[in-house]
């Protein structure tokens, strides 16, 4: 499936390199994150006078 949109990764090789990196990225993250070094903050902004609709 990535392949389909990256034709550069149709390569075994190039392929598993793109797959390690994004691994060492999650694991990387991962650990700031159990350490506490990275957190993660969802603001919500409405406007004066918004009516916010309730989804299903």
């Amino acid at each position: 499936m990535v392949a389909k949109d990256y034709p550069g990764l149709n390569d075994k090789q190039s392929y598993e390199s793109f797959k390690r990196k994004w691994m060492y990225l999650f694991a990387y993250a991962g650990a700031g994150f159990a350490k506490g070094y990275i957190t993660c903050h969802m603001l919500t902004f409405i406007r004066e006078n918004d009516v916010p609709e309730m989804c299903d």
